[in-house]
């Protein structure tokens, strides 16, 4: 035995050197002291499994800590002591004894001996005295580090004990609340709970930290900052789950987040209930991917989570269940199902009434629960859809082991025709008092599918790719409105914009109000510009009435409109202006019975979020990109859809998703359908719905057909309108309708008018070719025809300068004075003339209201002249389509351009006008000047004259010939020689001379033209001003080699043909 012990120790010996040797003496205790470490590890773990603590896992994510079990005296826990902290022993006062009493013996030794080596004794005292002091102070801080050491040993020691009681009183809480992360990974299976009574279902929020209640034993905390953080992370316990005892819930937040914490919050519902779930989902879109999600996983059909109907909107509390998706579950026990109601809404203020909890996930590093006890800070629980539909599948296999399941669902048919199920029972909501526009488009797995477009609406979107079955949809739905309701209650309005024939005998039936496709031009923006002009109707009308929404009418009153748009994108993408349209139709249609149901391959890409916000219907065929179905039904589902049959397709209504097959429309239902609802109309007398918009005027307006259009019910109306004050103003009473204006915005082709009376000036403007004078000649018929004198200028200069002069007398009666082409008329005048013809006609139109004057001219362009003429004008015409700098040059808008109008065609006020086609030319025309008189040479000579030419030898010459004398003009200062009116035989009766010898002679040529007459030849009206200072400017002569102006004494000017023909 001694030598078996003793070759052991040789044994431990030469390992020992080994080690020394390899690692060296700081190795070597590297390694005992890790050895050491693992050793105590082994022993603590050792000794909490044999207290019964959990293995705490906490470092492995959001797993749940095992609990071991524990006995009642465990789990009553003492508390527990914390150590003193060490204190530094006081130190020793200085030995003043110690050092004087050697010193004193020292100093006796000398005087008795009288050796001064006796002195050394004296300084052994303060030695000693020294030696204490150091002494007592190196023990004392010996004693401070080691009681510190042991201090920092119970404080590691209390830290630990803390620890494991927190853990443990973590573990007992997650045991009742697992995390949802530890259910989803399998890893706990939660324990079975009995239903929760009526106050609500015990649901964990997220988790937080709380009062850990570890009781702590422990005195002077404030003098040792340890014992003091120690104590304050005794004092809460964190990763604690958040529970809340609730039956209404509102998530508020992203999108992303509110989905995830509701996947949490179903999964902690629905694991620890084999009754399952009925959940009730209302608020923003985010609920329809958490519905398509259970839809998905197969949760729904198997009852472990059934998604209630619910008449939730967001901003309001769910109602009462309308209609399950499924049929009856099968088993007793589930009876037992949890009714809980969650809603998901944006902000935490847009929670409905009676929510009992709101968790608000604004914060992303965090989340707020919000209920009536305050407001608590909880780290939320989020799971991601791939790891809710894993849990789902686990758990529905969980659910049939334990004998709960549901009778299999029934199959949707490939083909349904719409006579099969038109005649289905409708739902109750539909068949309650109010008012209500419900239809049945397909069936479901439960049956017939009525969609209401009051109850459900006010507006649907539709989606999906080309061959899917989205026109017939669109036709199935009209036909089965057209089947339940009348024509006085229901209109329709279908626009086609992928060129195919969709509404081709959907346009036969009464209820039709058109049919507008691609192939119509710009047929789509008058029928939207008439929509908006009905949205006004409407208004109007429910104002009248005196009541705020459609529905308050007793049926038939005002019937509801239904727009029906095929390939939405198409139409938006032509005229990009019309969403804007569409939006406002969205906004204000519910209260005034406007519908729409908008149908393109990309909704989302084609409307905006501002209209696609009011389409609460919504409805997706197939389609190829998830993202698509995304938008439309805020889940991808309808990506995974099958090509065939035609017409699948995943329908959002009242919050459910259901999975519904298309109905087909057969044409002999809708031939009886049209035949039934005509013969109502014809024994009631009605003509049925109006289109909300007026057809296009005709480029070709005859003078017949204008006339009936201005009598007719569009002028009737629209007369009547400008009574009550609105659209393009009342006519005067004497006015004269002359053109036609196209007001689409007020569904109304209003009459242009003409005030004959004076001063209504109308100017025409417009290139070549545009139609002036064939408008001018339309209105000097339509004129004469309401006995209204009207004049034209004459076409020769001299005339025309005649006619304006002589308007400065006032006419005897009213007048029309029509001047076609009046920037070109000025050009036959020279720039004097020019200008003062221009202004003479302006002063005659300026005075056109007194003097019973009215213009009507038409010019190409407008030029600086013209300028005062379109500011007297009372209607400005544009006529034609001129470059678009001119039109705006001439003073209109950029936005009143038109591209592309015909002849007669223009913008007034705005609109479209178009003049009709006259029968004749109209208007009489003013005559034309005649013939000057021949100047009578010898009564010239007879009363003298002086005359003023630039051909003085030649008129010298011919009157010699005539017999008359002649005399050359005075020279400059010298006395004219005779007297024009002297007597006498052979004295000289007449002076000729040139301008510029008759500007010499200052002073004669007034002196002749004071007492006689005074003949201009060929003078140009600058040279006669010059000579005479003061003169009018003088009428226009168009041949002055044959013309002569004679002034007589008195200033007025005369036209006079020279009797001698030049040479």
């Amino acid at each position: 035995m001694v030598r078996e012990a003793a070759s052991a120790m040789h044994a431990r010996a030469r390992r020992a050197r080994r080690r020394r040797e390899r690692w060296g003496t700081a190795g070597l205790l590297a390694q005992a002291r890790a050895d050491r470490e693992e050793r105590r590890t082994r022993l603590e773990r050792s000794s909490r499994l044999r207290r019964g603590v959990m293995e705490d896992h906490s470092t492995r994510g959001d797993s749940a800590p095992i609990l071991l079990a524990e006995t009642p005296a465990e789990r009553e826990e003492r508390p527990i002591s914390l150590p003193r902290a060490p204190r530094e022993l006081p130190s020793s006062p200085f030995p003043w004894l110690m050092m004087l009493t050697p010193a004193a013996l020292g100093v006796g030794l000398v005087v008795m001996t009288g050796s001064s080596f006796a002195l050394m004794f004296a300084a052994i005292g303060p030695l000693l005295a020294l030696g204490s002091v150091v002494d007592h102070a190196v023990q004392r801080r010996a004693t401070y580090r080691r009681e510190d050491e042991q201090f920092d040993r119970a404080i590691r020691e209390a830290t630990a004990d803390i620890a494991k009681r927190a853990a443990r009183e973590r573990a007992r809480r997650l045991a009742r609340h697992p995390p949802v992360a530890a259910i989803v990974n399998g890893e706990v299976a939660p324990v079975a709970t009995a239903p929760d009574d009526d106050v609500g279902a015990t649901v964990a929020l997220g988790t937080t930290s709380v009062p850990s209640g570890i009781r702590l034993d422990a005195t002077d905390v404030a003098e040792d900052r340890r014992l003091a953080d120690l104590v304050e992370s005794a004092r809460v316990i964190d990763g604690v789950p958040y529970v809340e005892t609730v039956r209404a819930c509102a998530i508020a937040g992203p999108h992303e987040r509110a989905v995830g914490a509701a996947f949490a919050l179903l999964i902690d519902l629905a694991a620890r209930r084999p009754a399952g779930v009925e959940l009730r989902l209302g608020g923003s879109i985010a609920h329809r991917v958490v519905a398509a999600e259970i839809l998905r996983t197969g949760l729904h059909g198997e009852r472990a989570i059934v998604v209630a109907a619910s008449a939730a909107r967001e901003g309001r509390p769910a109602g009462p269940k309308t209609r399950p998706s499924t049929g009856p579950i099968s088993r007793p026990g589930d009876a037992g199902r949890v009714r809980f109601q969650l809603t998901l809404v944006d902000h935490a203020t847009s929670a409905p009434a009676g929510t009992d909890v709101v968790l608000d996930l604004s914060d992303p590093a965090s989340a707020t629960v919000r209920s009536a006890g305050g407001d608590t800070r909880v780290t939320p629980q989020l799971v991601e859809s791939a790891d809710f539909q894993r849990w789902a599948r686990h758990h529905l296999e969980s659910r049939r082991r334990r004998g709960f399941s549901a009778p299999p669902a029934r199959t949707l048919p490939d083909r349904i025709e719409l006579d099969g199920i038109l005649r289905s029972r409708p739902p109750a909501a539909a068949r309650s008092p109010g008012a209500h526009l419900a239809a049945t488009i397909g069936v479901d797995e439960a049956g017939p599918v009525w969609v209401d477009l009051v109850a459900d609406g006010p507006h649907a979107v539709i989606g999906g790719t080309t061959g899917t079955g989205k026109s017939e949809l669109l036709r199935s739905w009209i036909a089965g409105l057209a089947a339940r309701y009348p024509a006085t209650h229901v209109a329709f309005l279908c626009l086609d914009f992928k060129g195919g024939a969709t509404f081709d005998a959907i346009a036969a039936l009464p209820h039709c109000v058109g049919v507008v496709t691609d192939l119509d031009g710009g047929e789509a923006v008058r029928v939207l510009a008439g929509l908006r002009a009905e949205l006004r109707r409407r208004e109007r009308e429910l104002r009248r009435l005196g009541v705020r929404d459609v529905s308050a009418l007793e049926a038939g009153r005002l019937e509801r409109l239904v727009v029906v748009v095929d390939e939405f994108q198409a139409l938006i993408d032509e005229h990009h202006d019309l969403h804007d349209v569409f939006a406002d139709l969205a906004a204000r249609g519910r209260s005034l019975g406007i519908h729409l149901v908008l149908c393109a391959q990309r909704p989302a890409g084609a409307a905006r979020e501002s209209l696609l916000a009011n389409c609460t219907i919504r409805l997706s065929l197939r389609v190829t990109n998830p993202v698509d179905s995304q938008a439309v039904i805020g889940t991808t589902h309808a990506a995974d859809l099958p090509t065939e049959p035609r017409g699948r397709g995943i329908l959002v209504q009242a919050g459910e998703l259901r999975t519904i097959q298309v109905a087909t429309l057969s044409d002999e239902l809708l031939a009886a359908t049209r035949t039934r609802r005509t013969r109502e109309l014809a024994d009631a007398g009605s003509r049925g719905p109006t289109a909300p918009w007026l057809p296009p005027l005709p480029h070709a307006l005859p003078l017949e057909v204008f006339d009936w259009l201005v009598r007719g019910s569009h002028a009737s109306a629209t007369s009547e309108a400008g009574r009550t004050g609105g659209g393009v103003g009342a006519p005067l009473a004497s006015s004269v309708p002359i053109a036609l204006l196209d007001d689409p915005d007020r569904q109304r082709q209003a009459p242009l008018d003409v005030d004959p009376r004076g001063g209504g000036h109308l100017l025409l403007l417009g290139p070549s070719g545009s139609g002036k004078s064939t408008a001018l000649a339309s209105i000097a018929e339509l004129l004469e025809r309401a006995g209204v004198t009207c004049t034209r200028l004459p076409a020769d200069a001299e005339g025309a300068w005649d006619a304006v002069a002589a308007l400065r007398r006032a006419p005897d009666e009213p007048t029309v004075l029509l001047v076609d082409d009046l920037d070109q008329r000025g050009i036959a005048f020279g720039d004097e003339h020019r200008h003062a013809w221009l202004g003479m006609l302006a002063d005659a139109a300026k005075l056109g209201g007194s003097g019973g004057l009215t213009l009507v001219a038409s010019a190409a362009r407008t030029t600086s002249d013209l300028s005062p003429f379109v500011g007297l004008a009372r209607e400005v015409v544009r006529l034609g389509s001129p470059p678009r700098h001119e039109f705006v040059l001439s003073g209109g808008e950029v936005s009143d351009y038109r591209a592309g109008l015909t002849p007669g065609r223009g913008v007034a006020r705005g609109l479209l006008v178009q003049f009709p086609l006259p029968a004749g030319a109209g208007g009489r025309e003013i005559a034309p000047s005649v013939a000057p008189p021949p100047l009578d040479l010898l009564r010239l000579a007879e009363y003298g004259a002086a005359i003023v030419t630039r051909r003085p030898l030649r008129r010298v010459a011919q009157l010699s010939a005539a017999g008359v004398a002649s005399a050359p003009v005075p020279k400059p200062g010298a006395p004219s020689g005779h007297d024009p009116q002297a007597g006498g035989t052979g004295r000289p009766r007449v002076t000729v001379g040139e301008p510029d010898l008759w500007q010499q002679s200052f002073g004669a040529l007034g002196r002749f033209a004071a007492v006689t007459e005074v003949v201009f030849d060929d003078v140009p009206p600058s040279a006669l001003r010059s000579l005479l200072p003061g003169e009018p400017l003088p009428p226009h002569i168009a041949d002055p080699s044959r013309v002569v102006l004679v002034r007589e004494p008195g200033g007025e000017l005369r036209r006079f043909a020279w009797p001698c023909r030049n040479e």
